[in-house]
């Protein structure tokens, strides 16, 4: 998926990805963020902000934003 974000983007556009860090509802798939953040790379993609909500608040532990562009 995050391959083909990327192919989407424009070369000088960005991608603005949020999810739940913890207390995931049952079934769904954790994802650490230090896994996220590997996959971004291998997607080609680079972390320009990272946040911990949409209003920008400062990042913690209980869910993740991230602003990606192209690597």
């Amino acid at each position: 998926v995050l391959a083909r974000v990327r192919d989407l983007l424009a070369p000088t556009g960005r991608a603005l990805v949020g999810f739940h860090l913890t207390g995931v509802k049952v079934g769904s798939r954790t994802y650490p963020p230090e896994e996220f953040l590997t996959d971004v790379a291998a997607a080609g993609l680079q972390v320009e902000q990272r946040f911990g909500s949409y209003e920008l608040h400062a990042p913690h532990g209980e869910y993740g934003v991230w602003v990606l562009s192209r690597g």
